[in-house]
């Protein structure tokens, strides 16, 4: 469980830092993203 739990919290911080990405990038680089 607690290998999971890591895991899900390396997740977490990567996901938080795609939407801030994503926040402060140009629209034409969120195009590129989807």
């Amino acid at each position: 469980k607690k290998i999971q739990d890591l895991h899900n919290t390396t997740i977490v911080q990567r996901e938080r830092q795609y939407f801030d990405n994503i926040k402060n990038a140009p629209v034409a680089g969120d195009v590129e993203l989807f």
